[in-house]
């Protein structure tokens, strides 16, 4: 709950702010996206030590067992923040994966569990906020972890996070398809 809560929230701020921007003057919409890339970089290089450009991988590497930092992974959420409501980036999934799988992790972390299941949940949760279709985010979520195929047997706990994060996105601006 409290992942899908965050990543509607975050996504919900994200889209608002990318709404705003849109109706400014032409010479801030033109050079927002910039701004928002300058910011992204700059945030991902210096407070997230140096952390990538990866967004989804990120929930890939989780998913496998690598373990998720918590200062690159509050970078990535703030250069997506910046990246998507300045305009840089068509819509902000990317950012809700990761702050799923953020959360997700840090639950499986505080919880003592070694297995994905927590990450998958937080990761369809997010995309359950973003794309506002729970069906369409449980089945991203236990598919990109894989080239071909699917973990199925993980299938339900997405549905389940995906169905919370669409609740949560509905709750604060309605609900839509």
């Amino acid at each position: 709950m409290l992942a899908a809560a965050a990543t509607a929230a975050a996504t919900y701020g994200t889209d608002r702010l990318s709404r705003w921007v849109g109706t400014r003057s032409a010479m801030i919409v033109v050079l927002a996206p910039l701004v928002g890339l300058l910011v992204n970089t700059a945030v991902r290089h210096y407070a997230g030590r140096r952390a990538g450009p990866a967004s989804i991988d990120a929930y890939i590497a989780a998913y496998h067992g690598h373990p998720v930092a918590d200062r690159p992974s509050a970078a990535r959420v703030a250069g997506g923040v910046a990246t998507v409501g300045l305009g840089a980036a068509l819509d902000s999934s990317g950012l809700a994966g990761v702050l799923g799988t953020w959360i997700g992790a840090r639950a499986r972390r505080l919880a003592g569990w070694t297995g994905p299941d927590l990450i998958v949940v937080g990761a369809a949760a997010g995309f359950g906020a973003a794309l506002h279709s729970p069906v369409a985010a449980g089945i991203i979520a236990v598919e990109i972890p894989f080239r071909e195929g699917g973990n199925w047997r993980r299938l339900p706990l997405a549905l389940m996070g995906s169905v919370a994060g669409y609740a949560a996105r509905g709750a604060i601006d309605g609900y839509r398809l």
